[in-house]
């Protein structure tokens, strides 16, 4: 063990053993005694600070239960419920327009999907989450999609002016249930009807209207309050869990509801959505942890019975930073991590496995020293909740560095008072050593250099003995690294080049990662297929290079007019062009973007036969709808796209030359734009591979349009 240690070290061993002998003696007993009365002193104080927050909880919980009690008994209710019932049952006999669909739909995407899609997993689409019923189009076109208020404040407008009953009903009845709200803090209030109806919501989220039964939030803990309130008597009250509300773009969401009742005939349910910013509030003392006595590192919080956290971290909101750099050196899953930064919240993400969360889970009471979910040493109380229909745990922690800090401040004095008796002892040996091991310390800087990546660093030689030479032999390595990552640095730059060159970035990325059988599904593109008929007989006249230029010459031209549109080229074969939009960058327009192109590419060939004095005619099919776009072969890849959708449109494209013929599903979104014609059956059968029921619509190249792209046509240049 000698024989390893440094010259320095073993002249400043001895110098140190005797006094540090003593002192440790010393420090050891008065450390042990002084950690044990203070650990008795802080877990009474967090024993009786967790106690206290129980009662807090207990008491805020029962609180609104009592509101919820107190509204179902209310005749008020009684009577709202029957009139939103009486005027909800009606508009299921109104005819929606489409225009109104078509709000609803473009609420949907961009207000309500997008932000949805940052704080949930998987990719929820509109399909799912679109409204079917007529009475709930009705009222999410009058009061979400077309209310004047913003996102977040759609609750603010008393009345639709559609003159309907339901919203005579409105107005009548929303200010009362909007004061009952802000009484009680909650999130928001619905009235239910006997069928599992939302016929009213004070908040107006994109639950309004919908069906508990079946839908969207036919399996969320809403949809269980109900159910478990519909069984109730009379002024019963159910408490769900909180779980991911999807309403409410994903976040934490618990209810209480409440059976209504007239005589004994069920009228519905009265819900409330618990505020989780209330409940947060007391658990993190608003945010005054030091006034009630938790010092820099204290903390309560609640743990529900899947181990996830109900209430906010304390580490998440005083220092985000520091909290998931804690959480990372645990391992903690990357997206559990992606879902709290998103969310910004702890609640319903952060798990907390640990064995004091089972005790108090079953019951149990304690105080005990672990470690906590960010891997740190923590004193904690612990406890069950006593709520109804919640089974939950609540602890009180505080880190031991902190609540041993008297200790470490006494241990602080003892070092100190040694560290006084060997500094006249160590500096003399620390001087003497220091001039024989400063090469050592500069070649030390020099790795630590290296480490951190720089390979520009040269240590000067100022000996000839075994120090210099091998400072020398340090200078060399680090050449040669620094050459070696020049070439490794100039490879990866050209390899990304032309990595770049064949596949979209998002692609590029993920293969250079390693990711293997690269494919994704897209639900909503536009696919085009083009030919180029007559271009084969040019071999036969012209040179095989007279012909490549030619070949050349005219999809640049196309490959330019593509840019100027925003569509994606996929690959040409012979005389033959794949083109997409709205597959790597969405986009709504997308059959509109590329009718506009394949116009282009008419003119263009027109262009390019006057040129030439050539007469090669185009054929151009189009189609929209879903795909999949992949990485085909390894060594020598494509980046391809295939499907039905892909099909139809190379099936298509050569009924007719110097036109472009489009799918029905084209025609519905881009037909009022141009002058379109059915083809008939007889000129649909010169295909024999296209369905019988394949609608197909053809617009020549003489054709006049309704409108042209932006800026006008730019010639293309020959």
């Amino acid at each position: 063990m000698l024989k390893r240690l440094s010259i320095q070290s073993k002249l400043m061993l001895m110098l140190l053993l005797v006094s540090l002998g003593s002192s440790a003696v010393i420090a050891v007993q008065g450390y042990r005694s002084g950690k044990k009365a203070l650990e008795e002193s802080i877990f009474k104080q967090l024993t009786s600070l967790r106690a206290s927050r129980s009662d807090q909880v207990e008491t805020y919980i029962e609180s609104l239960e009592a509101g919820i009690k107190n509204s179902s008994l209310s005749p008020f209710t009684l009577q709202a419920i029957q009139e939103f019932k009486t005027a909800y049952d009606k508009l299921q006999g109104v005819e929606i327009p489409k225009a109104w669909d078509q709000e609803i739909d473009k609420y949907y995407l961009e207000s309500f999907l997008p932000r949805l899609n940052i704080n949930i997993e998987g990719d929820p689409t509109l399909d799912i989450y679109r409204p079917f019923r007529k009475a709930n189009r009705y009222l999410q076109y009058y009061y979400i999609a077309k209310n004047p208020k913003k996102v977040g404040e759609k609750h603010r407008l008393l009345v639709a002016n559609d003159g309907s009953e339901y919203s005579k009903a409105h107005a009548k009845n929303h200010t009362y249930f909007q004061n009952l709200v802000e009484q009680f803090g909650f999130y928001d209030i619905f009235l239910i009807d006997p069928q599992g109806n939302i016929i009213y919501s004070a908040f107006k989220e994109v639950d309004f209207g919908t069906s508990l039964n079946e839908g969207p939030f036919s399996e969320t803990n809403l949809a269980e309050a109900f159910e478990l309130a519909v069984k109730r008597e009379r002024g019963g009250v159910i408490v769900t869990d909180f779980e991911p509300y999807r309403a409410s773009y994903g976040a934490p969401a618990a209810f209480m509801a409440s059976p209504l009742y007239t005589d004994s005939a069920l009228a519905g349910v009265i819900a409330a959505q618990l505020p989780v910013d209330r409940l947060n509030d007391l658990m993190t003392s608003g945010g005054d942890w030091e006034l009630e006595g938790l010092g820099k590192t204290g903390a309560t919080y609640l743990v529900g019975d899947d181990n996830l956290m109900r209430s906010q971290s304390r580490f998440l909101i005083e220092d985000p930073e520091g909290y998931f750099t804690d959480l990372a050196s645990l391992g903690t899953d990357e997206e559990q991590l992606k879902r709290i930064k998103a969310l910004d919240t702890s609640i319903l993400v952060q798990t907390i496995n640990s064995s004091v969360v089972d005790n108090a889970l079953n019951g149990e009471s304690g105080t005990v020293i672990r470690e906590d979910h960010r891997g740190q040493s923590v004193l904690t109380a612990y406890g069950p909740l006593q709520i109804n229909g919640l089974k939950w745990a609540i602890l009180a922690d505080i880190d031991t560095h902190e609540a041993f800090a008297p200790i470490l401040q006494f241990e602080q004095i003892i070092i100190a008072t040694t560290a006084a008796l060997m500094l006249g002892v160590s500096l003399i040996a620390l001087a003497l050593a220091r001039q024989f091991l400063r090469p050592i310390n500069r070649l030390s800087e020099g790795f630590d250099a290296i480490q951190k990546g720089k390979t520009n660093i040269e240590i000067p030689v100022e000996s000839e003995d075994e120090f210099g030479h091998l400072t020398e032999a340090f200078n060399s390595t680090v050449k040669n690294i620094s050459r070696k990552n020049k070439m490794v640095t100039a490879k990866e730059a050209e390899n990304r080049a032309l990595l770049a060159t064949i596949v979209p970035d998002d692609v590029a990325k993920r293969m250079r990662q390693g990711e293997k059988n690269i494919a994704d599904t897209f639900s909503d593109v536009t696919v085009m297929f083009a030919n180029l008929d007559g271009f084969s007989r040019l071999s036969e006249i012209f040179s095989p290079q007279e012909t490549i230029g030619l070949l050349n010459e005219i999809v640049i031209s196309f490959d330019e007019a593509a840019e100027r549109f925003g569509i994606e080229k996929i690959k040409t074969l012979g005389s033959s062009y794949m083109a997409v939009c709205g597959l790597t960058i969405p986009r709504l327009d997308s059959s509109k973007r590329m009718m506009d192109f394949a116009q282009e590419m008419l003119r263009c060939t027109a262009s390019f036969n006057r040129t030439h004095n050539l007469n090669l005619q185009i054929q151009i099919g189009i189609n929209t709808g879903e795909v999949v776009a992949g990485v085909v072969g390894s060594e020598k890849f494509i980046y391809d796209i295939w499907g039905n959708t892909v099909n139809t449109s190379h099936r298509i494209h050569s009924l007719r030359n110097n036109a472009i013929q489009i799918t029905e599903s084209v025609y519905q979104r881009v037909g009022t734009a141009y002058d379109f014609q059915p083809m008939n059956a007889h000129e649909q059968r010169r295909q024999s591979s296209l369905q019988e029921d394949l609608k197909v619509w053809s617009l020549s190249s003489d054709n006049p349009t309704s409108n042209q792209t932006e800026g006008g046509a730019i010639p293309c240049h020959f």
